[in-house]
């Protein structure tokens, strides 16, 4: 019923996972993706993260890095470093790296700031500066770095 109502337009994206979050039911990954091609708008971040929570199986580490996939790049910067942790093999920690390197590429190409809320700017404060150190091919471009220094003062 609440996919249909998605499918409608009578709800948003975020109300169709507040549902079952409020009812404490928990998604299959393929209600999720049907729900994210039903919606007009793409999920925020917090929207992926609340998926992430009420998923009732895990999904593989590839399929977390995916969901972002399409995405501002500076909304895969803040996927990217909230999802290392979870990197547990060497295989996912290649891919991990294979990732990084070809969807971030690009980013000094952007000359406009990251638009992350408050709390995942004082997340990234906590976290980035290790993740830079760690990738600094991509963060050590001086128009990157020009970009995240004016953004974090």
């Amino acid at each position: 019923m609440v996919l249909y109502a998605l499918k409608q337009n009578f709800i948003q994206f975020h109300q169709y996972l507040d549902y079952f979050a409020l009812t404490e039911q928990k998604l299959l990954p393929q209600q999720f993706f049907k729900a994210k091609a039903y919606s007009e708008t793409q999920p925020t971040l917090g929207e992926l993260e609340q998926y992430l929570q009420l998923l009732k199986t895990d999904i593989s580490f590839e399929q977390r890095l995916d969901l972002t996939q399409n995405y501002d790049l500076w909304d895969q910067v803040y996927w990217f470093v909230t999802q290392q942790k979870y990197v547990q093999t060497e295989e996912e920690r290649q891919n991990f790296d294979d990732q990084i390197k070809s969807r971030l590429h690009y980013l000094h190409y952007k000359t406009y700031p990251p638009s992350w809320t408050a709390v995942q700017k004082d997340e990234m404060k906590q976290h980035l500066p290790n993740f830079e150190q760690k990738y600094p091919e991509i963060f050590n471009v001086m128009d990157v770095k020009r970009v995240l220094e004016k953004y974090f003062s």
